[in-house]
C-alpha cells in the first residue's frame, strides 16, 4: 500500500514529505499549481526510490512557485496596507520595509520556523534538558506571535507586548531574560542557516526587560587555586582548561568532544580550541589560543575525550568538591573565568585582549577577526595566568 502526503492549496509549510507520494517503492510529485497560476494538478514520477532525491527534485520545482505565490500574497499585503493607513499612518508604515526587504522570513511562518529549530536543537549536541527547554520557550514565542504569520512582520513594539504580558503574568526578571536570550539565539540561527534576516530579526528582541539581580560570582583564591583544581582527582583536566582559558564549562566540553564544528584547530600557526556561532553566548564564532600551560591535554586524543565523558554530572560533582575548598565554600566552576580575567587584569594584560581571550563582546560590539599577531597576543595574555 502506497503512502501520500499532501498539504492543502496555497498552505506553505513544506515539511519533509509534503507534496510526495510513494507507491511501489517509486516516489511521485503530486501538487497542485496555485489557483492564480491555473489550479491544475501536477502528478509525475520521479523515477527515483530515493525519499532524498524525491525531496530535492521537489525543492527543485515546487519551492519557486510557491515563492512566487508568496510574493503575490506580500504586493496584496502591502496594498491593503496602503489602502488602511489613516491616523496610524506611522504603524501601518513601520511594517511596510520588512514586507518588502524581509528576504526569506517572507515565505517562513513562524510554526515554520520554531519546526526548523526544534529539528536542529537535539543534532547541536546541547543536553536533552536544555533541548526540550529551548524547544518550549520556543514553540512558546511562535505561539505568542501567531504561529501562521510571517516572520517578516516581526516588530520591536510585538516583542514589548511579550514582555509586558510575561510581567504582567509575574514571571521573574531571570524567566524574562532567559526567554528573550533563547530567542535571540533562535534568530541568529535562523540567519545563519539563510532562512530569514536574522540581523533585523534579533535587532526586533533587543528591548530594554527588568533588571536582573545577580550575586556576583566570586573568584577562586589565587593561593587555593592549586587545590581547587584537582579537588576531583577523576576530573582534573577540565578545571585545568577553565583556569588558564576562562572557557565556560559547555564551551569547554563542545572544544573537547569536536563535535559540532567545535574542536582543537590550528589557525595561523597557532593552535587553538575552535568554538562555532552556537556554541557561544555572543553567538559568534571563537577561537582560544591554546596556551603553554595546557599544550599536553590540547594533544592528547585520550585527555580530550577523557574531560568530554560524562562531563555535566562531573561538573556538579566539582562543584561539590569545590566547596570544600578552604576559601572556596561559593565557588563553582564558574569562577575560573572570574580568576582568569582577574589574573590577566592584574598582570596588566589590555581590556580588548581580555574580552577576546574569555569571550565577552568587544567593546563597541566590534569583531577585529583573527590575525596571526593578533592570536598570539592573546595566548601571551593565557600565559600570564599563574
Amino acid at each position: 500500500m502506497g503512502h501520500f502526503w499532501h498539504t492543502t492549496e496555497g498552505n506553505r509549510k513544506m515539511r519533509n514529505l509534503d507534496y510526495l507520494m510513494e507507491r511501489g517503492g517509486i516516489w511521485y510529485l503530486r501538487f497542485r499549481i496555485p489557483t492564480r497560476f491555473g489550479g491544475n494538478w501536477v502528478k509525475v514520477s520521479l523515477k527515483t526510490t530515493d525519499v532524498n532525491n524525491a525531496r530535492r527534485i521537489r525543492d527543485r520545482y515546487v519551492r519557486p512557485i510557491l515563492a512566487m505565490e508568496s510574493a503575490c500574497d506580500v504586493y496584496a499585503a502591502i496594498i491593503k496596507q496602503l489602502q488602511s493607513i489613516g491616523e496610524e499612518m506611522p504603524e501601518h508604515l513601520g511594517t511596510l520595509p520588512a514586507l518588502i526587504a524581509g528576504g526569506g522570513d517572507i515565505l517562513l511562518s513562524w510554526w515554520e520556523a520554531a519546526e526548523k529549530y526544534a529539528a536542529w536543537l537535539p543534532q547541536s549536541g546541547a543536553a536533552r534538558r536544555t533541548v526540550a527547554r529551548y524547544t518550549s520557550v520556543v514553540d512558546w514565542l511562535a505561539q505568542r506571535l501567531g504561529e501562521d504569520e510571517p516572520m517578516a512582520k516581526l516588530t520591536k513594539a510585538a516583542c514589548a507586548k511579550i514582555r509586558d504580558e510575561m510581567v504582567a503574568a509575574k514571571k521573574s526578571p531571570t524567566t524574562i531574560s532567559g526567554y528573550f536570550m533563547i530567542a535571540k539565539g533562535w534568530m541568529s540561527w535562523l540567519g545563519r542557516e539563510g532562512l530569514a534576516d536574522g540581523e533585523r530579526l534579533r535587532a526586533c528582541w533587543k528591548i530594554d526587560l527588568p533588571t536582573v539581580r545577580k550575586k556576583n560570582t566570586e573568584i577562586i583564591p589565587p593561593e587555593a587555586a592549586d587545590e581547587a583544581e584537582e579537588c576531583l582527582p577523576e576530573w582534573k583536566d577540565a578545571p585545568r582548561i577553565a583556569r588558564y582559558t576562562g572557557m565556560r564549562l559547555n564551551e569547554i566540553l563542545m572544544a573537547c568532544e569536536g563535535k559540532q564544528g567545535c574542536g582543537v584547530v590550528e589557525e595561523q600557526g597557532v593552535l587553538c580550541f575552535a568554538l562555532t556561532a552556537e556554541m557561544t553566548k555572543t553567538h559568534r564564532a571563537r577561537l582560544v589560543p591554546v596556551p603553554a600551560q595546557l599544550m599536553d591535554i590540547a594533544t592528547s586524543k585520550v585527555r580530550l575525550a577523557g574531560v568530554a565523558r560524562r562531563g555535566a554530572y562531573l561538573a556538579k560533582r566539582y562543584n561539590l568538591a569545590l566547596k570544600r575548598v578552604e576559601g572556596c565554600e561559593n565557588c563553582s566552576m564558574h569562577s575560573w573565568r572570574v580568576y582568569a580575567n582577574t589574573m590577566m587584569m592584574e598582570a596588566g594584560v589590555e581590556e580588548n585582549l581580555r574580552r577576546r581571550a574569555l569571550g565577552h563582546a568587544d567593546s563597541k560590539d566590534t569583531h577585529y577577526g583573527y590575525s596571526a599577531g593578533r592570536l598570539e597576543a592573546i595566548r601571551a595574555a593565557l600565559e600570564k595566568i599563574p
